[in-house]
């Protein structure tokens, strides 16, 4: 197990409940966002202000695909796919995140099921 493991969790479980509430709301064809305070991110992974990247991710059926080399976007999948809430909520349902550095902000959005 690698010394960054989970660190990110508990503040990625802070935005659970703000992500819950924009998905519920969200209509099917629509992206929302959040804004996300990076600095705490950051201070966490004790990264310089470079070390915080884009991401993208899916999440099907309530789980994550495994994301690969970023602590921070692997937690939030994590986060999210270990609270029975949003388990439950993204039955059946696929979920594209996507993480703009740029704009502090994580995008949302429901992806057709082919």
């Amino acid at each position: 197990m690698r010394g960054d493991a989970n660190k990110y969790i508990p503040e990625w479980n802070k935005y659970i409940p703000e992500i819950m509430s924009k998905l519920k709301n969200a209509k099917e064809e629509e992206a929302f966002s959040i804004s996300i305070d990076i600095s705490r991110f950051e201070e966490i992974g004790d990264r310089e202000v470079t070390g915080f990247q884009n991401f993208h991710f899916l999440i099907d059926n309530g789980i994550s695909e495994k994301v690969n080399g970023k602590a921070y976007a692997r937690d939030l999948g994590d986060a999210l796919e270990s609270n029975s809430k949003f388990r439950f909520f993204a039955k059946n349902k696929r979920i594209a995140i996507d993480y703009n550095r740029k704009e502090s902000k994580l995008y949302m959005d429901y992806v057709k099921k082919d």
